[in-house]
């Protein structure tokens, strides 16, 4: 059995089954994601796949997917940490304690009563040094809620000038805490070269793992974290936008993740608004339709670990944050609707995660629609940042099962394959999801009759007739296809 397809799908309510894949004869194709002449010239244009039916239902309470948050619970109550878990949310960076107050240290009582209450719940724990790059942290291997630290969080968005000095911490670090994460979330594509010590953001995030990941020790994770806030509202352009750069971010990461097959590719992913008219284009708060696209979107460029910024409503500053501005739990402690939307999203991801650790991602397709509203003038923008990327950009030619891919908008389609080679596509309606456009993928593929479709992560068995697959795609939706001769 190949790893494509793992997820249990329920057909009919009957057993619990998945199709098994065979390899397809590709001799001679080329699906390097570069798009080349040779590829296209020497493209095997059948495939021979078998399948045979499978019982995988001990994989229907599967979770591995970590997903984090940042600014946890305020206070230690029962109630408010079991609120916290049923979000689906299983790690907090504790970079914020009591009443919401920052600044304490990895090793502080401040953060020991909060890695004891994760310990309690179930949850893991990240410590927070709070940019602090301490060579001598404290070791808790005499604690019983030792095994629930996961990993520290060493600093925030580095500046390349800071490489050094944090790799100094990678041997205390490993000797202490042995198979944790050592986490750092770094700057996207579209800051400031003042931020990354560079103007070549290549060069920033490739530096990172050259002198920093690279250096952790054989089989310890290499977690490769970046941020991206990228729902914008109307306060400053009089419309929603999604950020132009986002596409860019991630397909660095997984140009890197291509280069460097064992990274964990991590995305911290925007749960509250924030920001004023005066100095930035602010965020909204995300709604169940905002989460769910940020999800599709980052797996769609291969990404297998996730955060939310923030759980709980950071405390009130002159340049970010104002009474406003809120995230999944507002000031009185009440859920907000991105709770909802980030309890969706994190149920979308681990029905998904069987299949997302299961396959390679080989890069994305842009199908491209030119659109008339400034929201979709920004997306044509977007496009253009993600094809400067040429590495992870590929062409129709570069798929094994797809002869040709049209949508009524613009869309990705990302290729995936498993161990064996096999193929399967990532479908996501792209556009900012608050004006509710849908979006119509046709796809004709190469000697194909059946497809599996997992639509919100539940997955169904369909046939395709002379090769043409057709699906409408709700706003912020997506879906995972993977093609198959019976």
């Amino acid at each position: 059995m190949t790893g494509l397809i793992r997820k249990t799908l329920a057909l009919a309510a009957t057993a619990i089954t998945i199709f098994s894949l065979a390899a397809c004869d590709k001799t001679g194709s080329d699906s390097s994601g570069n798009g080349s002449e040779s590829g296209k010239a020497s493209r095997d244009m059948s495939i021979n796949v078998s399948s045979s039916l499978v019982d995988y239902s001990k994989y229907r309470d599967a979770v591995s997917t970590d997903i984090y948050a940042w600014r946890g619970p305020t206070d230690l109550t029962d109630e408010s940490w079991q609120e916290f878990k049923e979000s689906g949310i299983n790690t907090l960076i504790i970079d914020s304690t009591l009443n919401g107050a920052r600044g304490s240290q990895f090793g502080s009582i401040k953060q020991e009563k909060y890695i004891e209450k994760c310990h309690e719940f179930g949850i893991n724990a990240i410590g927070y040094t709070n940019g602090n790059i301490n060579k001598n942290i404290k070791d808790y291997k005499d604690k019983d809620f030792y095994s629930s630290i996961k990993g520290i969080d060493y600093t925030d968005e580095p500046n390349m000038s800071e490489y050094e000095e944090i790799a100094g911490a990678i041997a205390d670090f490993s000797e202490k805490y042995p198979g944790g994460k050592f986490f750092v979330c770094m700057n996207s594509s579209g800051a400031d070269a003042k931020y990354l010590g560079t103007s070549d953001y290549r060069e920033y995030i490739g530096g990172w793992y050259d002198s920093v990941l690279s250096l952790l020790p054989e089989g310890m994770p290499r977690v490769m974290a970046i941020d991206v806030y990228p729902l914008h509202d109307a306060q400053r352009y009089d419309y929603n936008y999604v950020e132009e750069t986002w596409l860019r971010s991630l397909a660095f990461i997984g140009e890197q993740k291509i280069a460097h097959p064992e990274l964990i590719t991590h995305l911290a992913m925007q749960s509250m608004s924030f920001g004023f008219k005066t100095n930035t284009s602010p965020r909204r708060l995300p709604d169940e339709t905002d989460c769910i696209f940020q999800a599709y979107v980052a797996m769609a460029f291969g990404f297998t670990e996730f955060s939310w910024f923030t759980y709980s409503s950071p405390e009130l500053d002159e340049r970010e944050f104002g009474e406003e501005h809120v995230s999944m739990i507002d000031r009185n402690g009440e859920k907000t609707s991105a709770y909802g939307g980030v309890k969706a999203a994190n149920s979308l991801i681990f029905d998904l995660d069987e299949v997302m650790s299961s396959v390679t991602w080989k890069g994305v397709y842009p199908v491209e629609v030119k659109g008339t509203s400034d929201s979709e003038k920004k997306d044509e923008w977007a496009f253009r940042y993600l094809k400067s990327v040429k590495s992870v950009i590929l062409e129709e030619s570069d798929f094994d099962t797809v002869k040709s891919v049209k949508a009524t908008a613009n869309a990705i389609c990302s290729r995936f394959t498993d161990e064996n080679g096999n193929e399967g596509l990532m479908l996501v309606n792209y556009g900012d999801p608050s004006y509710g456009k849908s979006n119509t993928v046709d796809i004709e593929f190469i000697d194909c009759d059946k497809v599996v479709v997992y639509r919100d992560g539940k997955a169904t068995v369909e046939d395709v007739k002379n090769g043409k697959f057709s699906e409408t795609i709700s706003a912020g939706k997506g879906v995972f296809v993977v093609p198959y001769k019976a």
